[in-house]
């Protein structure tokens, strides 16, 4: 699989899934439609995508039974750019093979797959993982370095290795891909091999497509256990009263303010002249017989 020339990018289209049961999170709704910051943990990403200049369209992809929640989320927070709302599959693979066929043409679309358990989505983010695509490569994979120790396990618990990190990368999400290339890599596959990928790169990458790394970022966190949710409702959650109140600037500082200079009349610098007569006062206070 490789780049043709003439498979130019017109469009720009982002699959995101939210159809993930979310089974460690101990929810009983799906992962995307938790409440995150007052708001479903869906929107966090929605929005970033409909804000971003470079996307065209989105495809929303849910648990079957949550498509009418779904639709009215979208009309609610007023997203344009949502084109098609889709029913998840089997697994991660699956819902975005259903998402790609809502793609209307493949051929000339760069695709962005994103997990909305991701909530941040930056801007610079999605701008680096689609630069790539138009140098050559099929995908483009958002990265981090690891940073942990890293051991492989036998089943039993007993450690059978250390693997050298500095070769080693955490991948995230978006990922870019020629939609073309990410659906010829899944479209002949059966649930077993779609269950078995859990990275969009990966699918090409094994049909011979050439995938790259960019360099990540720290605040793209999936939530994946009720701690991961506490730490980003602590990042996007509105801020407290006093913690606005600590943030807003003082006034007296503002402007043209200066803390040195701008002072009341009786609190000015002395000048030498102050100082001069101020000691004339003082000599003239010493009692005569104070000098002997």
């Amino acid at each position: 699989m490789s780049f043709d020339p003439d498979d130019l990018i017109d469009d720009v289209a982002v699959v995101l899934l939210a159809a993930g049961v979310g089974a460690r999170l101990g929810s009983a709704r799906p992962k995307a439609f938790v409440g995150l910051a007052g708001e479903a943990m869906l929107v966090h990403s929605l929005r970033a995508f409909e804000a971003h200049e470079a996307v065209d369209s989105i495809v929303l992809v849910v648990p079957e039974d949550w498509l009418g929640p779904a639709e009215v989320l979208v009309d609610d927070i007023g997203c344009d750019k949502v084109s098609s709302i889709e029913i998840g599959g089997a697994s991660r693979a699956a819902s975005v093979r259903n998402g790609l066929e809502a793609v209307a043409d493949r051929r000339a679309t760069a695709v962005l797959v994103h997990d909305a358990a991701r909530p941040i989505v930056p801007e610079s983010l999605v701008d680096r993982v689609l630069s790539p695509l138009a140098d050559g490569a099929d995908a483009v994979v958002p990265a981090l370095p690891v940073t942990d120790t890293i051991k492989r396990v036998g089943s039993d618990g007993t450690i059978l290795e250390t693997i050298d990190r500095s070769v080693l990368c955490a991948a995230q999400t978006p990922q870019a891909c020629r939609a073309s290339a990410l659906h010829a890599a899944l479209r002949d596959l059966d649930d077993a091999a779609l269950a078995a990928i859990t990275d969009d790169a990966s699918a090409i990458e094994a049909q011979g497509g050439r995938t790259v790394m960019v360099v990540g970022d720290q605040r793209t966190r999936k939530v994946t256990t009720p701690d991961d949710l506490e730490a980003l409702e602590l990042v996007l959650a509105p801020a407290t009263p006093e913690a606005a109140a600590a943030a807003t600037p003082d006034p007296a500082l503002e402007g043209d303010a200066d803390p040195d200079h701008d002072l009341p009349e009786d609190m000015d610098p002395l000048d030498e002249d102050d100082l001069a007569g101020a000691e004339a006062e003082a000599v003239a206070l010493v009692p005569e017989d104070a000098e002997a």
